[in-house]
This record gives C-alpha cells, structure tokens and sequence, in this order.
C-alpha cells in the first residue's frame, strides 16, 4: 500500500510542477491567430442550419472546415 501512495504522492507532485511551469513560462493565455476566423466559420454555419442563409458561407474560404466545437460554444456563450 505504501508504494501505492508514493506513486500517487509522486504523480500529484509532477503535475503541480507542469503547472507551475506551464503558467511560469506563459504569459498570455489570451484570444489566439484564428478566433475571428473559426467565430465567423462557426456563424455562417449556424445561419445556414438554423435560417436556411447560405450567405456567409458563400464568401467563406474556410467553409470546409468542421464546426463540430465552435458551433456548440457559440451557442452557449451568445
């Protein structure tokens, strides 16, 4: 049972390290290069699926890439 303890022991102890680390060397966790894009790639398609508007989606140049997440997010956070 001990060695159970300490491998736990030591696991807990490297990722409290990772972490300390990852926020050390990180400074900006903020918005990345492609949030506009996938937010808008995620609105044209929702207007298409919930108004039958294919507007934006016509002009999009990335309207082939999957919105399997950015749809579902958009919805709960507007």
């Amino acid at each position: 049972m001990t060695s159970r303890i300490r491998f736990h022991s030591l696991a807990l102890i490297a990722c409290a390290l990772f972490l300390a680390a990852g926020l050390a060397i990180v400074g900006d966790y903020g918005v990345s290069v492609d949030t506009e894009s996938q937010r808008f790639i995620a609105i044209s398609t929702l207007d298409y699926i919930l108004h039958d508007d294919l507007g934006g989606l016509r002009v999009a140049a990335d309207r082939f890439y999957g919105v399997a997440f950015e749809a579902p997010l958009l919805l709960l956070t507007e």
